[in-house]
């Protein structure tokens, strides 16, 4: 279970790093028209989307630790994780 949230996480923070050199990753802003890309601030959206899924990376393994180290048991552990975890996103 710990091992699934440390390649969750590390999924998250390799996206994030992803993100700004290649902001076609994110979604939707491939598929919009050369118009409508000049109309958004992609420098700012992609850092701010970098920030957020490295953060998310960050918090899924320190959850993930803190689980292990308070010994949680694994159904709540699932349960605290995705509660936080929405809480974020949202």
């Amino acid at each position: 279970m710990y091992f699934s949230e440390l390649i969750t996480g590390l999924i998250l923070i390799i996206a994030g790093l992803l993100v700004k050199p290649f902001p076609n990753l994110i979604a939707g802003y491939n598929m919009l028209k050369k118009r409508d890309k000049e109309k958004i601030d992609i420098k700012r959206y992609s850092t701010f989307m970098r920030n957020t899924l490295v953060g998310l990376g960050i918090m899924v393994i320190l959850i993930g630790i803190f689980m292990k180290w308070f010994e949680v048991k694994e159904q709540y552990s699932v349960l605290i994780s995705t509660t936080l975890i929405m809480l974020t996103v949202l």
